[in-house]
């Protein structure tokens, strides 16, 4: 968490963790599960850096990256599953 938070800045940046639709698991940009070492607020299916805060919203809002976004990410929004 404490990594998270030196890449707090005015505006939100999204983290790279996401889940489907009435899901209830997260997953990373990469495709590796989320081991729930942290809790997101909100009933979004991306999540993102707001502050001290981890909350998820929908995935079509304009916001940040904290690094580059994955190319899995990207395919994962247009609906495809990739390996």
């Amino acid at each position: 968490m404490e990594f998270m938070r030196g890449y707090r800045r005015p505006a939100d940046r999204w983290i790279g963790l996401h889940r489907a639709e009435g899901d209830e698991h997260w997953t990373w940009a990469d495709g590796s599960a989320f081991s729930n070492w942290f809790k997101p607020q909100g009933g979004g299916q991306c999540v993102y850096l707001h502050g001290d805060w981890i909350n998820s919203t929908l995935c079509h809002s304009e916001k940040f990256w904290v690094c580059s976004r994955a190319d899995s990410y990207v395919l994962w929004r247009k609906g495809t599953n990739p390996q």
